[in-house]
C-alpha cells in the first residue's frame, strides 16, 4: 500500500489487481477511506470478477475512486473511474456508504462498453450484487406484500434486483452471471429467458410478482 495525505494506491495481494483512491478534496474522509473503504475494495474487486466472468474477458486490472465536490449525484461510474459526492458520504458513513461503493465496483466489471443494454438490468445486476451478496443482511431489497401490484420487474435498482433474486432462487442459479455474459457480448435478448428458465420474462415477472403478494420469504 502506497499512500500520500488524502490519496492511497493499492495492489490487491500480489496482483493484478490495483487501485486509488484520492480524498484530498475531501480530507475529513481520509480516515474513512482507509480504515473501512480500502478493506472492502481489496476482498470485493476480485470477488465481483470471479462472479462475472465472460468468454475471452479480462477485468479491468485498476480503478480509481475519487471524492469530488463538485459532483452532485451519489456516484458514478465512467469507465474504470468512480466519482463519489464527498456531502452524501458523510451523511452515510455508518449506512449506506459502503455499500454504494460496491454497486459502482459491479459497473467496473460489467464493461457493457456501448452495447445497448437495458438500464434495468445494468443496475439490477450491481444492486443484486450488493444487496444480495455483499450485504443481504440489511434486507435493503425487500418489498412488503402490499405493493406488489405497485412494482415492476424493470424498475431498475433495488426492485430489479429482488426480481433477479427470485428468479436465481427460484429457476436459475447461474442466471446473474449468464446474464451479465450475454449483455456484455452482445448476445442479450428476449430469447435470453426462455433459454435459460423455459419461461418468458413476461411469465417470470407475473410469478415473481404473484410470490411477493403472497408475502413469501425474499432471501
Amino acid at each position: 500500500v502506497a499512500s500520500a495525505a488524502g490519496k492511497v494506491e493499492v495492489t490487491i495481494g500480489d496482483g493484478p489487481y490495483r487501485f486509488s483512491v484520492d480524498s484530498t478534496q475531501a480530507e475529513d474522509l481520509t480516515p474513512w477511506v482507509r480504515e473501512k473503504l480500502v478493506p472492502v475494495l481489496e476482498e470485493w474487486y476480485p470477488k465481483i470478477v470471479e462472479m462475472l466472468p465472460g468468454k475471452d474477458f479480462e477485468a479491468p486490472r485498476s480503478f480509481a475512486v475519487v471524492f469530488d465536490p463538485k459532483y452532485t449525484g451519489v456516484a458514478a461510474t465512467m469507465g474504470t473511474n468512480v466519482v463519489c459526492n464527498p456531502d452524501w458520504y458523510r451523511k452515510e458513513l455508518k449506512r449506506e456508504a459502503l455499500g454504494s461503493v460496491v454497486h459502482e465496483l459491479v459497473h467496473v466489471v460489467q464493461q457493457y462498453g456501448r452495447r445497448r443494454v437495458p438500464g434495468w438490468l445494468t443496475e439490477g445486476v450491481a444492486d443484486y450484487i450488493r444487496w444480495y451478496l455483499y450485504e443481504p443482511e440489511s434486507k435493503g431489497c425487500e418489498i412488503p406484500p402490499g405493493a406488489a401490484d405497485r412494482v415492476r420487474h424493470d424498475q431498475s435498482y433495488r426492485v430489479s434486483a429482488n426480481f433477479l433474486n427470485w428468479v436465481v432462487t427460484n429457476q436459475d442459479k447461474d442466471l446473474v452471471r449468464e446474464l451479465n455474459a450475454a449483455l456484455r457480448e452482445g448476445r442479450y435478448g428476449p430469447a435470453f429467458w426462455e433459454e435459460r428458465t423455459k419461461k418468458s420474462l413476461e411469465s417470470l415477472a407475473t410469478e415473481w410478482k404473484a410470490s411477493l403478494a403472497a408475502g413469501g420469504p425474499q432471501k
